[in-house]
Order: C-alpha cells, then structure tokens, then sequence
C-alpha cells in the first residue's frame, strides 16, 4: 500500500503473478481495497463480512449454491456475509476486492 499519490491498478496487476494472493492495495474506512488475480477456482468458502468483487480485467464466475454470476470487465457483485460461494477463471482475471481488513482468503473456517 502506498501513502501518498495515486495507485495505478494496471500497474499492480502487471505485477500480480501469482492467483488467489490478493495485494493489499488501500484502506477505506474500515475496509481493505486488494487486488488479486484468478485463474482456475478457489474453494467454496464463506466469510463472516460482505465481500465485493470488482471485474477490472478479464471474466470470472462467481458460484453461489444454486447458480453462478458472470463477470466481466466492469461488472461489479456483492456476495453476501455467510453466502457460501467460490470464484473461478478459465484464463486469468483480474478483480479488485473490497472487505473487512481480517477477511481470510478462502473463507472463516
């Protein structure tokens, strides 16, 4: 995280090798902005706080017990607290989150 001037979000997630290893890349208030890259799935999992997700390049899916969300560049979703749910790429995406500073990768279990 920087302290000062602007971040450059193309610039992070150039650098984003890596999967599922979110990059702190803000603070809000009492929330955390990172970015991460998805490639493949993550496990079902569930948070105890809401968890946005934020397409900024790509598309990913977001499953949820019943159905899924597409997501593509642009589109911004909103899992809900204790939704079980897991993200998943077939090539690599990029998404921007913003949660709870403690939000555990893959879930609170």
């Amino acid at each position: 995280m920087t302290g000062a001037g602007a971040i450059s979000i193309p610039v992070v997630a150039a650098a984003t090798a890596r999967p599922f290893e979110p990059r702190d890349i803000a603070t809000l208030n009492d929330s955390i902005v990172r970015l991460a890259v998805i490639d493949g799935e993550t496990p079902w999992h569930h948070h105890r706080d809401d968890e946005l997700f934020l397409c900024w390049e790509g598309r990913f899916r977001i499953e949820i017990d019943g159905g899924k969300v597409d997501m593509r560049a642009g589109d911004l979703f909103v899992v809900r607290r204790g939704v079980e749910h897991k993200a998943a790429a077939d090539e690599r995406a990029v998404t921007i989150l913003v949660e709870a500073p403690e939000t555990k990768r893959f879930g609170d279990d």
